[in-house]
């Protein structure tokens, strides 16, 4: 391999390196202009706004198209419940399934690079050539997209949780991942009244995930 070729590949590899340190170990504050931005985006993990009140939090997974399931029970919730606020958020994966999939995240653009580029990481560290890297580099359009398809894949199977996690003022009070299915509206307004009843003393024992 020549040089230019070596300084090329450690270049990749350093910035693939540092990027994900980053993504997994520095969790930056989002900036108050991008606020906007971010309200278009997967929904915020994390809530700095003091909410006075009764409040239901939905935690769900955003990769699972989950984002109109949310919206709806919202809207029923506000016009039966109008002095409940009803906040949503994405229900992030475990920290090994989260790293994996940033991983693959940058890791796709780095192969797709070599392979743009012709450079063949195997020969920098004096590893024999795979036939299927050969494969390849014979076809760099065919095999950049069969890359970035198949990590894609993988990314939204690893950032799938199935979650629809309700919560009432703190209190869980259905779970999709326990009970295996989507709550009904009727049903979640009977947990609405329990949990009220069981905050003004009216009930002495209660589990809502039951």
């Amino acid at each position: 391999m020549i040089p230019m070729e070596r300084y090329v590949f450690s270049g990749l590899l350093s910035v693939f390196l540092l990027l994900t340190i980053r993504d997994l170990f520095i969790r930056e504050s989002p900036k108050p202009d991008d606020v906007y931005n971010f309200k278009k985006q997967i929904p915020e993990t994390q809530f700095s706004n003091i909410i006075i009140g009764p409040a239901i939090r939905i935690s769900y997974c955003y990769s699972c198209g989950y984002k109109r399931a949310f919206e709806e029970y919202s809207r029923v919730i506000k016009e039966r419940y109008p002095q409940i606020t009803v906040v949503g958020e994405n229900h992030t994966p475990n920290f090994i399934r989260l790293a994996i999939a940033q991983t693959l995240s940058f890791g796709k653009f780095v192969v797709i690079g070599l392979i743009v580029s012709n450079i063949n990481p195997f020969s920098y560290f004096g590893m024999i050539t795979p036939t299927y890297w050969n494969m390849l580099a014979q076809h760099r359009l065919y095999g950049s997209m069969m890359i970035f398809f198949i990590c894609n894949t993988l990314e939204s199977y690893l950032m799938s949780t199935g979650a629809f996690e309700i919560t009432y003022n703190g209190v869980l009070i259905w779970s999709k991942l326990k009970n295996g299915r989507m709550i009904s509206p009727q049903e979640l307004f009977s947990l609405i009244s329990l949990e009220e009843d069981l905050t003004k003393g009216n009930i002495l024992d209660y589990n809502p995930t039951s």
